[in-house]
């Protein structure tokens, strides 16, 4: 019995780390920062409301804003998950994970891309149900749409200008819901009278353009395995010395 038991638990850590390894490239890019982004933009426009004169936001306060921390990262993960997993089971990113990234779940032949099909199948309705409960449909479905052109239509191997944009409106996606999940949404406790994408919405215009001229930074260390499967990014396009002095006068150019 116990060492069905052990088995058991083996088996469930295998499949759990299986599951992890599918977005653990993008905890510091997507998950953390998000998030961060997310906590402090609230807290920010809560302390606006509590010291305004006169204000018709129903804003949480700064501490109820702080105890929505897990919610907040469980919904970016949730969205996040089926998009990586649609990505990652598609032969030619497992061809490139094969050279850039071996221990993630695909090459390392921890699940079958069938499996990993249904397992996107599953994820997606969850991820809907999630974001119509917490007020973020709008971002659930624009990740969606945006994923499918993404992995499924190849909008991130044909032209590097599409790519660079798809992913800053992924990321606005998913700063945007992730402040609305802080702040409150449709069916949860805090009814707001505005979403953030309107309450910020300038602000996610400006995200979306930084990311978008600044992220092909990190295709720099992918450049053999994106060269093997044929897909054109800003290093392997305009050459590697002249991708990085791009993104150095970007970031000079931002900083003045």
């Amino acid at each position: 019995m116990a060492v069905l038991e052990r088995t058991s638990a083996q088996q469930l850590a295998f499949h759990v780390k299986s599951v992890w390894l599918f977005t653990y490239s993008d905890l510091k890019t997507i998950v953390f920062t998000s998030t961060c982004s997310a906590l402090l933009n609230a807290m920010a426009l809560s302390l606006e409301n509590i010291y305004a004169l006169s204000s018709t936001l129903n804003i949480p306060g700064p501490d109820r804003i702080l105890k929505r921390t897990p919610l907040i990262l469980f919904w970016i993960w949730i969205n996040l998950l089926p998009f990586n997993i649609d990505n990652q089971r598609q032969p030619p990113s497992i061809e490139e994970d094969s050279m850039n990234k071996p221990w993630r779940t695909m090459p390392s032949r921890r699940l079958s891309p069938g499996s990993a099909k249904t397992l996107m199948y599953i994820l997606y309705p969850i991820a809907l149900i999630t974001s119509s409960f917490l007020g973020t449909i709008t971002q659930c479905l624009a990740l969606v749409v945006l994923g499918v052109w993404y992995n499924d239509l190849r909008g991130s191997d044909g032209n590097p200008l599409i790519r660079n944009i798809i992913n800053g409106c992924g990321f606005v996606c998913f700063s945007s819901g992730a402040m609305q999940v802080a702040i409150g949404g449709f069916q949860t406790e805090v009814q707001v009278s505005e979403s953030a994408l309107q309450l910020y919405g300038w602000w996610f215009f400006v995200i979306a353009c930084v990311v978008s001229s600044t992220v092909e930074t990190q295709d720099m260390p992918d450049q053999r395995g994106d060269a093997a499967r044929n897909r054109k990014t800003i290093p392997l396009v305009l050459g590697d010395g002249p991708a990085r002095g791009q993104d150095t006068v970007e970031k000079k150019r931002k900083s003045r």
